[in-house]
C-alpha cells in the first residue's frame, strides 16, 4: 500500500485493542471465626442443684404405740348369779288306760325321766330327756321314787343322780360338786308331802286303791295337782336339783 496514511487507519482500525494490564487480585481478609456459644461456661441446671429432702426423709415421729402401754385394769369378777341357773328336773310319765298288749304293760309301771332344763322352766311335753329309768308302779300310801344310781350329761356336764328309794335324792356333777335334790315346785301334791305321782283321791272310796300294787286305771281315782297330758301319757314333775 502506496498511501502510508491509509495504512495507518487501516491498521489502527482493523488491530484489536491492547489488553489492559492487569494487577494481582488483593487477598480477601478471613473474618475471625464467630465464638460458639456453646464454648462458654454452662450455666448449672436446676437438676444440678441439691435436692431437698423429701417429706418422708424427716425423722419420723414416734407412733402412739411407742409410747409406754398403761396398765390394764384388772377385770371384773364375775357376779354370783343370786339365783341357781340350771337345773335337773325329774317327771314320772304314765298311762291311765290301755289300749294294747304293749300298754298293759306301759300301764304297770312308772317311766322316770330325766331332763336337763334352765331354773324354773317347765319341762312340758319335751321329749329330749338324758336318761328314762322304768320302775314299777305302786299307789299310795306306798312311796315311789326313782331308786338307783343314774349316769347322765347335764350341760356338758358328766354327773350322777342318786336316791335310795326313799327321798328326792342327790346330783353330784363335776367330782366335787354335790346338789341336794327336792319337790318340784309345780307339784303342789309333792309340795305338801305327797311322795307318789298318783296319790290316793280322799274322795274315792274304793277299796282297791289301798291295796299296794294293785293297778287302777280309772282316771278319777289317781289324781295328783301337778298332772298334765302329753299325747296319751300323763306327765307328773316330781322332783328338782338346782345349781349355778
Amino acid at each position: 500500500m502506496k498511501n502510508p496514511m491509509l495504512r495507518c487507519i487501516l491498521l489502527t482500525a482493523g488491530a484489536p485493542p491492547a489488553p489492559a494490564p492487569t494487577s494481582a487480585p488483593a487477598p480477601v481478609p478471613v473474618p475471625a471465626p464467630a465464638p460458639v456459644p456453646s464454648s462458654k461456661p454452662a450455666k448449672p441446671r436446676p437438676s444440678s442443684k441439691p435436692a431437698k429432702p423429701h417429706p418422708s426423709s424427716k425423722p419420723a415421729k414416734p407412733h402412739p404405740s411407742s409410747k409406754p402401754a398403761k396398765p390394764r385394769p384388772s377385770p371384773k369378777p364375775t357376779p354370783k348369779p343370786t339365783r341357781p341357773t340350771k337345773a335337773l328336773s325329774i317327771v314320772a310319765d304314765f298311762l291311765a288306760t290301755s289300749e294294747s298288749a304293749e300298754d298293759e304293760e306301759l300301764i304297770r309301771n312308772f317311766e322316770w325321766k330325766f331332763f336337763a332344763t334352765q331354773y324354773g322352766h317347765a319341762v312340758g311335753c319335751r321329749t329330749d330327756y338324758a336318761v328314762s329309768v322304768r320302775q314299777k308302779r305302786v299307789l299310795y300310801p306306798d312311796t315311789s321314787f326313782p331308786g338307783g344310781s343314774f349316769d347322765l350329761i347335764l350341760f356338758g356336764e358328766s354327773c350322777t343322780y342318786k336316791n335310795i328309794g326313799h327321798n328326792a335324792g342327790k346330783l353330784f356333777c363335776g367330782g366335787n360338786k354335790q346338789i341336794s335334790c327336792t319337790s318340784d315346785p309345780a307339784n303342789h301334791s309333792a309340795g305338801l308331802g305327797v311322795t307318789n305321782p298318783l296319790p290316793f283321791d280322799p274322795l274315792d272310796k274304793s277299796p282297791l286303791s289301798w291295796i299296794p300294787g294293785v293297778v287302777v286305771t280309772t282316771p278319777m281315782e289317781l289324781k295328783n295337782s301337778g298332772q298334765y297330758d302329753c299325747g296319751r301319757f300323763h306327765r307328773v314333775p316330781m322332783f328338782t336339783c338346782a345349781w349355778w
